[in-house]
C-alpha cells in the first residue's frame, strides 16, 4: 500500500481539518530567554535607555531611564509618548525619532538634543539612535 492510498479518504461533502502549527516550547522559551537577557543588559547600563516605536510610544526602558522619568524634571511619558517638559523640546525629540525611523536613514546616530531640567540642574542630553527590527531579526542569535 503506497502513501497516497494510506491517506484517509474523504467522503463527499467532508472537509479535511486544517492543522494549526504551534511553535514548540523550546522556541517560545528561547524567545522569552532572549528578552530577559536583553532586559538584564539594559538594566546594567549606567545611562538611561528608552526604546520607542516610530511615533515615540515607549516600548521598553532600562531601570536608569525609569528613575530619570519618575523625576519628571525634564523628560517624561505622557499618553505613552516620550516627551520633554517644554513643548519645543518635545517637538525636537519627535523630529529626531521620526528622522531616525525613516527608511533611508543610514547613520548610527540620528541626532542629539539637550533637555532642560527644573531648578537649573545640568541638562539631559538625549541621543536618538535608529534600531532596525528587520536587521535584528536577520542577525538574531
Amino acid at each position: 500500500m503506497n502513501a497516497i492510498s494510506r491517506r484517509r479518504r474523504l467522503r463527499p461533502g467532508q472537509v479535511r481539518p486544517r492543522r494549526t502549527v504551534v511553535p514548540p516550547f523550546s522556541v517560545v522559551h528561547n524567545q522569552r530567554w532572549k528578552a530577559a537577557v536583553a532586559q538584564q543588559a539594559l538594566d546594567q547600563l549606567a545611562v538611561g535607555v528608552i526604546v520607542t516605536d516610530n511615533s515615540g510610544r515607549v516600548i521598553e526602558m532600562s531601570r536608569a531611564a525609569e528613575s530619570i522619568l519618575q523625576l519628571e524634571d525634564g523628560l517624561m511619558i505622557r499618553n505613552d509618548q516620550l516627551c520633554a517638559r517644554r513643548a519645543f523640546e518635545t517637538a525636537k525629540v519627535s523630529k529626531l525619532i521620526t528622522d531616525a525611523t525613516e527608511d533611508g536613514h543610514t547613520t548610527s546616530v540620528a541626532g542629539r538634543v539637550r533637555i532642560g531640567r527644573r531648578d537649573g540642574l545640568l541638562a539631559y542630553v538625549l541621543t536618538v539612535v535608529p534600531l532596525r527590527a528587520d536587521r535584528a531579526i536577520a542577525e538574531s542569535w
